[in-house]
């Protein structure tokens, strides 16, 4: 059984110290999973005309993922690309287990979990080793939340993200992250479900401009962007006011052009 989503939120504690609670939403969508697999019912994924998959089914497909890739991947792999290619085969067949879905979507599936895994072991890095890294005492074992780690794991994993060599590189992976200034804030459902619920909202079965689905992955709930975004979301507005402008004049000189043939023809 899966015990991600059965543990409590922790630090690294000293023995007897009691947890804090915390509730997780991935509980009642993993429940459901459950519930359905002992029936032989599987979820049916949607998908949107590039092959991606969309819609409710799919935000149950991508938490999943998430509970794969920090129950089955062991946090002792480097990267993702060195994971044997037999566990991803047993990853494959817990997801067909689970989702009705194309065969086609295998990658994107391997894909998403990969970027989980770094996320998870990222996590764990940032929220439970670095702060304690002049507290042995209190790395010698895994948080309490994540009892499916092996102490041995959590040893070998906490030793590599200690050493000079990770020091480097975190280093070299900050600078680039601050290459990325225009954040977006799209949660799980991606441009995908982005894309989808606007076409539902506005009805149309055509696909979104690109810069359309840019934009409106950076606006805030209250309807805000960041500063730094500000001056792109204004060139994006302005192109598409040109374009509906342009359109409006070129759909009235046709119109006019067709009165003026009709007139022309009754005429002579």
């Amino acid at each position: 059984m899966d015990m991600s989503l059965m543990g409590v939120d922790t630090i690294p504690r000293s023995e007897g110290e009691k947890p804090t609670k915390k509730k997780h939403r991935g509980m009642t969508r993993k429940s459901m999973l459950i519930k359905n697999r002992s029936k032989g019912m599987k979820l049916s994924i949607k998908y949107n005309l590039d092959g991606i998959f969309v819609g409710e089914s799919a935000v149950h497909l991508t938490s999943y993922l998430g509970v794969l890739a920090r129950t089955m991947v062991p946090i002792t792999y480097k990267t993702w690309h060195v994971v044997p290619k037999e566990l991803k085969d047993k990853l494959w067949d817990c997801i067909e287990a689970s989702f009705s879905l194309n065969q086609k979507s295998r990658r994107n599936c391997m894909l998403t979990i990969g970027k989980c895994f770094r996320s998870f072991k990222s996590m764990l890095t940032v929220k439970y080793i670095l702060p304690f890294k002049d507290q042995p005492e209190l790395l010698k074992r895994p948080p309490i939340k994540y009892t499916f780690i092996r102490d041995e794991e959590w040893t070998m994993f906490v030793k590599d993200r200690l050493s000079e060599n990770f020091k480097d590189y975190r280093e070299v992976q900050k600078e680039r992250r601050k290459k990325h200034i225009y954040n977006h804030h799209l949660s799980r459902k991606g441009y995908a479900g982005l894309e989808e619920e606007m076409m539902v909202a506005s009805g149309s079965t055509e696909t979104i401009d690109r810069s359309i689905l840019w934009k409106k992955a950076r606006e805030k709930k209250d309807g805000t962007f960041d500063e730094v975004a500000i001056p792109v979301i204004e060139k994006i507005v302005s192109r598409h006011f040109q374009t509906i402008i342009s359109f409006i004049y070129n759909s009235l000189f046709m119109i006019t052009n067709l009165q003026l043939n009709f007139i022309i023809n009754i005429c002579f």
